[in-house]
């Protein structure tokens, strides 16, 4: 390590089996020809100005590890000595190399010929890095920290004037052949790049162009490119796809080959100008502003790829899953304000002492005592076993850690089990008839379609259903049927509902401003909006009171006291659970075995508006 040397610093110019940002891969031997050949060292692989020139440098082959590489810096140039002076402090780290005449095989990179190597800011090469430093002061080589020192990355020549175009203008005096459709330089064509008797040259009017001016000529250049390809039936794209099945064959338009700006044709290492090169053949895809096209291909070719994987996992608000379900505010209403008794077989007894025969007569001396008359009726109600059953895998519930899946469940099951039987209560569970599956009305008797002695079905006018003011009247005149225990409640539709809220007098105010008044002008204790509700018909046929027809249904009026649900002990509501061995699951089942009916004469009322569009049907049960 004490040994005097006559090179400034020393450092590998590209290691070997390691894949670079622009996902090329220097495979070794790859420039093991050029072992001890002496190239030009530049800053940034600017060729365009003499004054970039920082030295020369030393290639050694290194065999399976690279190529390594001894700097010598100009000390009688002010370009030399701030390089070494930078170097010496750590400012700059990275080493690059430019080759072209390359041989690869897909992303591998077999053959080429380094021309020149620079000191670059950015690389991407985790090998390529200055590791050792001569100080001027005593001559002693010191290490430079490898960890500190970036990599380096692939690039051409042409995109360095696209990556630097902020910072300097291309001075190469390149200029675009349409015959030949290959980009020459005026340096390498003295002929091409004069005009003679000292007249300005393609580059130096190039170099005259402010960064505005130089965007839009290469997007010009891009476009008659792209004319000239098409026009000659795309034989380069053609031949490039040719030359790369080839495989070992010296490529035409690859990242190494400086004769081809429109592929990338330079080995060097910095990952800003591959990105460059991107958006300048995109150019043309944003109207010719390669300001937007760098932009657009910074989203793929900067940061970090797959950001997203390192973004916090989402969270939830509500650990237990929210349900969505139907309106139920209105069943535990319908659940609790039935009368409840501790029998299944309901009987109702009736006399009906309505009739002449039963009324008390006047006697008259020497006359006949004539006896009253009434019937009597009676009807039977039994129970019906209603379920919810569900099954959960124990490998699930384990698994299920944030959550008590098994209560969450239960809950999911009394949800439903309650409102199916406060449906049932109102208007049926809207199973056809015969479905294995339905509740009997038999058994559990629905408000809406119960017998004509326990309710009554009043029919309103035509008008009624047009006007909600009309509908109001009739159904408060129609009261006087009603035959229940006290205040009754009103079940309607929300869409009824709120027509009743909104009628309004001549001048357009409401007459109903609240709930109570509206309350009030109905005759009932309250109303309850019923969602099951919308849209259910009924088809009366041979009543005298009302028309044949389809109706649909406006309301229920009824207090659910007089509506009586029996259970047997044991017949409530209960729970059981049970544990599968054969097939390792928890099966839940919560089941009720009860009977429902009206227990009161004209207890209740159903209203019934007249379909816009009649529907024939014989079938006289509800319908869901």
């Amino acid at each position: 390590m004490g040994k005097k040397a006559s090179y400034d610093f020393s450092g590998w110019a590209a290691t070997t089996n390691v894949e670079c940002t622009d996902h090329t891969i220097i495979r070794p031997g790859a420039f093991a020809h050029q072992d001890g050949h002496d190239v030009t060292m530049v800053w940034q692989h600017n060729h365009g100005d003499i004054s970039n020139v920082l030295g020369h440098a030393i290639l050694k082959d290194r065999g399976e590890k690279g190529t390594y590489m001894y700097g010598f810096l100009n000390k009688d140039t002010e370009q030399g000595r701030n390089a070494k002076a930078m170097i010496e402090h750590g400012d700059i780290k990275g080493i690059s190399i430019y080759a072209n005449q390359l041989q690869r095989r897909g992303k591998e990179i077999l053959h080429g010929d380094i021309k020149e190597v620079s000191l670059v800011l950015a690389t991407a090469d985790p090998g390529a890095y200055i590791d050792y430093v001569a100080h001027s002061e005593n001559g002693q080589i010191v290490h430079c920290s490898a960890e500190q020192a970036e990599g380096a990355c692939i690039f051409n020549n042409a995109q360095l004037m696209l990556a630097h175009s902020d910072e300097e203008e291309d001075d190469m005096g390149d200029y675009y052949d349409d015959d030949e459709d290959e980009l020459y330089h005026a340096d390498d064509d003295g002929d091409e790049g004069e005009s003679g008797g000292g007249e300005e040259t393609v580059g130096d009017i190039v170099n005259s162009m402010n960064e505005k001016q130089a965007t839009v000529l290469k997007a010009l250049v891009g476009k008659a490119y792209e004319k000239g390809r098409a026009e000659a039936g795309g034989k380069a794209s053609n031949q490039e796809d040719n030359d790369d099945d080839e495989g070992d064959e010296k490529m035409k338009h690859d990242v190494f080959d400086s004769n081809d700006m429109r592929t990338g044709a330079a080995l060097s290492h910095s990952d800003l100008n591959e990105l460059c090169r991107a958006a300048f053949e995109d150019t043309r895809n944003y109207g010719g502003s390669f300001h937007d096209a760098f932009v657009a291909h910074a989203d793929q070719d900067y940061g970090i790829g797959n950001i997203d994987l390192l973004f916090p996992d989402a969270k939830a608000i509500n650990n237990t899953p929210e349900f969505i379900k139907r309106e139920t505010e209105w069943v535990a209403g319908v659940m609790s304000g039935t009368k409840h008794v501790p029998y299944t077989r309901i009987k109702s007894l009736f006399a009906d002492i309505t009739a002449d025969e039963a009324r008390a007569r006047g006697y008259i001396k020497g006359n006949k005592k004539i006896e009253e008359f009434f019937a009597l009726a009676k009807r039977e109600t039994t129970p019906q076993t209603i379920y919810k059953k569900q099954k959960l895998d124990r490998d699930d519930i384990l698994d299920v850690t944030t959550i008590d899946v098994v209560n969450w469940l239960w809950s999911e099951m009394r949800l439903m089990l309650n409102e199916e039987l406060a449906r049932a209560f109102l208007i049926g569970d809207g199973r056809t008839v015969g479905t294995q599956d339905k509740i009997s009305e038999d058994h559990i008797r629905p408000i809406v379609s119960d017998a004509e002695l326990f309710m009554v079905a009043e029919a309103l006018t035509s008008a009624a259903s047009e006007n909600a003011a009309t509908m109001v009247e009739e159904i408060s005149k129609k009261h006087k049927n009603y035959k229940g225990t006290g205040s009754p409640t009103f079940f309607t539709t929300v869409d009824q509902h709120t027509n009743m809220l909104w009628i309004k007098d001549l001048n357009g105010r409401r007459i109903y401003e609240s709930d109570e008044q509206l309350c009030s002008a109905l005759r009932v204790s309250k109303i309850v909006e019923v969602p099951v509700m919308e849209s259910f018909t009924k088809t009366f046929s041979g009543r005298t009171d009302i028309a044949d027809g389809t109706y649909t249904l406006a309301g229920i009026k009824v207090n659910l006291s007089d509506y009586a649900v029996g259970t047997d002990k044991g017949g409530e509501i209960n729970s059981f659970d049970d544990f599968d061995i054969d097939y390792n699951q928890y099966k839940y089942l919560l089941e009720t075995r009860c009977s429902g009916c009206l227990v009161k004469y004209h207890a209740a009322q159903t209203f019934w508006l007249p379909s816009a569009t009649a529907a024939s049907s014989t079938d006289e049960d509800a319908e869901g």
